[in-house]
């Protein structure tokens, strides 16, 4: 069971799929993402990007924390409907676009989060398209597999990397 973390949406239930085709950031490793971004920002009115959405916890979880508007992008984007839809958000703090996140390069953002699938590779072609996703000062939030040896490019500095179990984050701001 997924709930959400905190703010206005605190305890609500999330849509995931029932199978394993999805995996869902577990709990502790959501809320050290988000409360390492709000250690850095305040969430009023930011432009958020869950890439790679899924279920869109992230995205949610910022629009709960006060983010003015979340945009989430996945190939498949029936729970992120259903969510959104179950929570009643408003179209206006939501844009669901059904596209690979490695080839989404619509922003900018002010924070950014993804969560590929492990094993693809995919944070480091998202990591490629990062000057139509974002611009100076935006915060990526990103997750994979703790055995995952992520590039850097040299646009970005690290604030935080912290292994959880079988996942890592990195929390990376945009020069």
């Amino acid at each position: 069971m997924l709930k959400i973390t905190s703010g206005i949406y605190k305890g609500k239930q999330l849509e995931t799929a029932d199978d394993l085709s999805v995996r869902p950031t577990k709990s502790r490793t959501r809320m050290a993402m988000l409360n390492s971004v709000e250690s850095r920002l305040r969430w009023q009115n930011m432009k958020v990007a869950d890439l790679c959405c899924g279920s869109g916890a992230f995205g949610i979880e910022a629009l709960s924390r006060g983010a003015g508007h979340s945009t989430f992008i996945d190939i498949n984007t029936t729970h992120i409907k259903n969510n959104v839809r179950k929570f009643g958000i408003e179209t206006a703090q939501a844009t669901i676009i059904q596209q690979s996140a490695s080839t989404y390069t619509s922003g900018p953002f002010d924070v950014i989060f993804a969560d590929p699938p492990y094993g693809e590779n995919l944070l480091d072609k998202i990591l490629n398209n990062s000057g139509s996703l974002g611009e100076k000062g935006t915060l990526w939030a990103l997750e994979e597999s703790n055995t995952y040896d992520l590039k850097i490019p040299e646009s970005f500095t690290l604030h935080k990397h912290k292994k959880f179990g079988k996942s890592a984050f990195w929390l990376l701001e945009q020069l």
